[in-house]
């Protein structure tokens, strides 16, 4: 099986107002590699009741079959939302590994519901990037009332994960911590909504601005920024290259609902040529 990108983690059912709709990160993360021209996998679980099926018609999936299939609910307020997880699938651990999965160029433990076993840091030729966007493995929740709250991670466990990616609301509360994270991780990009984002890397840091879009529906934006910037990035081990790429690429996420705006390579080929122009190759 020739597998350019593999994510683990839950795809998941998000509920609203007419039903589901499609969430997770492992879920948005595939799709937007695929469209980005490469060949995805996901290693996640779910049950037969995951309705989001024809989604990953051109992702190859290894399911861990579960009674339910991950369910989260987000209530908003006005300065503010609660979530709550109200179900939840199968723990995805390293005896869940096919050899069919373990030779691939790059890995995103993506946990959305921490899901995602810390070994498979170590599962992976020497050769393999290992990429994290932690937010999963930050989060618990009420067994009653299912509404989930941060949590205090150990950030060791990072050491021997290549390439960290993670936002400021992710460790809000937590930021005196940063320090350790970046000592534990040999590359770490901080974004933070529509400012500039930060990459962490050789004792470097360097900011790179928002690619400037009309916001439409945000939902996806660190998925899609967290796909663009490791895209690039496995192609080209070119840092400045990736962070641009990854803002170039939730641009177009934000501008309407959905990645189908990603379909189009070209026009994203174009955007990422203006903003190196406008920005610069750091």
């Amino acid at each position: 099986m020739n597998i350019d990108y593999l994510c683990i983690g839950h795809v998941c059912q998000d509920i609203i107002k007419k039903g589901y709709a499609l969430g997770g990160s492992a879920s948005y993360c595939s799709i937007a590699a695929t469209f980005l021209g490469k060949k995805a996998g996901i290693l996640t679980s779910h049950s037969d009741n995951f309705q989001f099926l024809p989604a990953f018609q051109d992702i190859a999936i290894h399911n861990i079959k579960a009674e339910q299939t991950t369910i989260f609910e987000n209530v908003y307020h006005s300065t503010h939302r609660t979530q709550y997880l109200f179900e939840r699938a199968e723990t995805i651990l390293l005896k869940d590994l096919p050899p069919t999965l373990n030779n691939v160029g790059l890995v995103h433990l993506a946990p959305i519901a921490d899901e995602v076993d810390f070994a498979f840091k170590n599962a992976f030729h020497s050769d393999t990037i290992i990429a994290a966007t932690p937010q999963g493995w930050m989060r618990q929740w009420d067994e009653k009332t299912r509404e989930v709250s941060p949590k205090v991670m150990d950030w060791s466990l990072l050491n021997g994960i290549d390439i960290l990616i993670l936002s400021d609301e992710d460790i809000a509360g937590y930021e005196h911590l940063f320090p350790k994270i970046i000592e534990q991780t040999k590359i770490v990009v901080m974004t933070r909504g529509g400012q500039p984002a930060t990459v962490y890397f050789d004792k470097k840091q360097l900011d790179f601005p928002v690619y400037p879009a009309e916001i439409v529906d945000p939902t996806g934006a660190g998925d899609t920024f967290a796909t663009g910037f490791l895209v690039k990035y496995l192609a080209t081990k070119d840092i400045g290259q990736a962070m641009a790429y990854g803002h170039v690429v939730a641009s177009f996420c934000i501008e309407e609902k959905g990645l189908e705006g990603l379909k189009n390579l070209e026009k994203v080929e174009e955007r990422f040529k203006e903003y190196l122009e406008k920005v610069g190759r750091k």
